[in-house]
């Protein structure tokens, strides 16, 4: 039951994170932006929330799973029905931004709250669960909030994701319930026991946090890019509608859905915990996905509805299905009592790469008028880094 109110609540996070961007076709048309700056507003929410991940997860471990959730999907859910009042573009792009911090404390807490309920030999199939809830979130999102901005305009569309929030929250206050050991490690903190500079002592010292955290910022990069500019390139590449592209998302986050569990049960049972070897695999088939979405825009002038669905489907359970095996990494190597301040560390680099890089992807898009040359430079990066990253010798063992 705990870990279903969790869950619930990443659904809710998803159903911003992923299907807000599904509707960025209606709000390019209604104030007609460039995909650079489109790309803007995921690097805005993640800039924020990069920045402030480590106190969140600090913030985590002082309060608890619960008060830390709560405290970040109320003020998000309040920031998300602030979007429907914007004049302006810019100003959405400030709301972007607040809605960072709360969104910052989301993960973190959530990991804590699974870290505490869980024992390590159950930790990775659990952790696998819970992000699970974001690929199902974004699903929805992106499958029925198109549909509503169509017929209804984007604003209504966002006032329905708000409100459906709001459900989630109150449910998760009124049912769930902490651990004892939870509640005893929050009382702990709150009594100022867990000190925030010694935190960030055992997060320096940590050897097999630092890899995890290059490859985090590889795999951000990644999701991030595909977040924020798919819809855009269905859309504007290919010359599907917008509702179309919107569709196509939800087939994103379908893949997502499948590939999370399915990555955390290939690790523990077909890889033995092999991470590296996990993680290469899930590099080569990202460069994979986009070396074929330069083919098919090279080779056919539209191509097959089927076609781009499939390759969609693919590119959600490649790119977006490591959370829950690389949580459970982390949660792993993360000192005892410093769960959230590590999770917090290993999200620092998530949202490094999802905010550096979509403004890079629409900026080589807008040059040269097309998103060919994104997707060569994110198939070199992908083959690159992931290779670099197995073949490297020093390489820390996870598993100690």
């Amino acid at each position: 039951m705990s870990l279903l109110l969790l869950m619930s609540l990443t659904v809710a996070a998803g159903v911003y994170r992923n299907g807000f961007p599904a509707m960025f076709p209606f709000i390019h048309a209604e104030f007609g932006l460039s995909r650079t700056v489109m790309g803007l507003y995921i690097s805005f929410l993640y800039l924020v929330s990069a920045a402030l991940a480590i106190f969140a997860g600090w913030f985590a471990d002082r309060l608890g799973a619960k008060k830390g959730i709560l405290i970040g999907m109320g003020s998000l859910t309040i920031l998300i029905f602030a979007h429907i009042f914007a004049p302006s573009f810019n100003i959405i792009l400030v709301l972007a931004a607040l809605c960072g911090i709360g969104f910052s404390i989301v993960s973190p807490g959530a990991t804590k709250g699974v870290t505490d309920l869980f024992s390590p030999a159950r930790r990775g199939t659990a952790m696998g669960i819970l992000f699970m809830g974001w690929s199902i979130g974004g699903l929805a999102g992106s499958a029925f909030l198109p549909v509503i901005a169509q017929y209804f305009g984007w604003r209504s569309a966002t006032v329905v994701m708000g409100g459906y929030m709001l459900i989630t929250i109150t449910i998760f206050q009124l049912y769930f319930k902490e651990s004892t050991d939870e509640q005893s490690t929050a009382a702990e903190h709150s009594a100022e026991k867990f000190n925030l500079k010694e935190g960030f002592r055992l997060l320096l010292d940590n050897k097999k946090l630092h890899l995890l955290c290059l490859r985090a910022f590889v795999l951000g990069s990644v999701s991030g890019t595909l977040a924020a500019h798919y819809t855009l390139f269905v859309h504007l590449d290919y010359g599907y509608s917008m509702v179309f592209s919107g569709i196509g998302f939800a087939f994103l986050n379908a893949g997502s859905v499948l590939g999370r569990p399915a990555w955390g049960l290939i690790n523990d049972r077909l890889l033995k915990g092999r991470e590296d070897i996990g993680f290469l695999l899930i590099n080569l088939m990202n460069a994979l996905v986009f070396a074929l979405f330069v083919l098919f825009y090279r080779f056919t002038e539209i191509p097959a509805v089927w076609i781009i669905l499939a390759a969609t489907f693919i590119a959600g359970f490649s790119t977006r299905g490591w959370p829950g095996v690389f949580f459970a990494a982390v949660s792993r190597d993360a000192d005892r009592g410093n769960t959230g301040m590590s999770a917090g560390l290993a999200l620092v680099f998530v949202r490094l790469g999802i905010t550096l890089s979509p403004p890079v992807f629409g900026f080589v898009a807008d040059i040269t008028g097309s998103y060919e040359y994104s997707w060569i430079l994110m198939v070199l990066f992908t083959l690159i880094s992931g290779v670099g990253f197995f073949m490297k010798k020093d390489a820390p063992d996870f598993h100690g």
